[in-house]
């Protein structure tokens, strides 16, 4: 099985992206992560859809090559990054032709403030929902205080519970995709 993951953060030492890292370290047997990366996608214009960018067909090739995608992302004023809301937009381009549609996604997401990503993961999940997305409810997973649970440079979550957390929620995403 491949789950694609996608990073809401741009940021190298972002939150998020220890927890994608967390991810690929804890993945079940059989369970091949990987990143489809967003930070060359240009910003979305309709005048530029015809040929698509080269970023963004690789992206939706990347979302399409998968089994399951993972979203995960931090909160920007209590909502979706802009860089992250501009990769889906364009993943879901030309109409008819949307790499979201069908496709079984989960939302996670990481944040110093101690609410984790809920209102950020609330507009997300409205979102993939509109786009027909076969959208895991249920575990949710929000990593509040996430600068308390890193190794000192930020990159590895050490926090043994969190670990945890991590292990039953990509397991049960899993399950989820295993449910067509």
């Amino acid at each position: 099985m491949k789950l694609v993951c996608v990073i809401g953060s741009l940021r190298e030492k972002s939150f998020n992206r220890a927890l994608f890292n967390a991810i690929q370290e804890i993945a079940p047997k059989g369970v091949e992560i990987e990143e489809a990366p967003i930070k060359d996608i240009p910003v979305y214009n309709a005048d530029n859809e015809t040929p698509l960018p080269q970023s963004v067909v690789a992206f939706k090739e990347a979302l399409e090559s998968a089994d399951g995608i993972i979203l995960i992302s931090p909160e920007y004023n209590r909502s979706i990054p802009g860089a992250l809301k501009n990769a889906i937009d364009w993943a879901s381009r030309p109409a008819k032709k949307s790499s979201w549609y069908q496709r079984p996604v989960a939302v996670m997401g990481a944040t110093s403030g101690s609410l984790g990503t809920s209102a950020m993961q609330l507009h997300l999940k409205g979102v993939l929902a509109h786009m027909g997305t076969r959208l895991m409810g249920f575990p949710e997973f929000f990593m509040s205080t996430a600068n308390e649970k890193l190794n000192e440079d930020g990159t590895v979550v050490t926090d043994p519970h969190t670990r945890e957390k991590i292990t039953s929620f990509v397991e049960s995403f899993v399950e989820h995709i295993q449910k067509r």
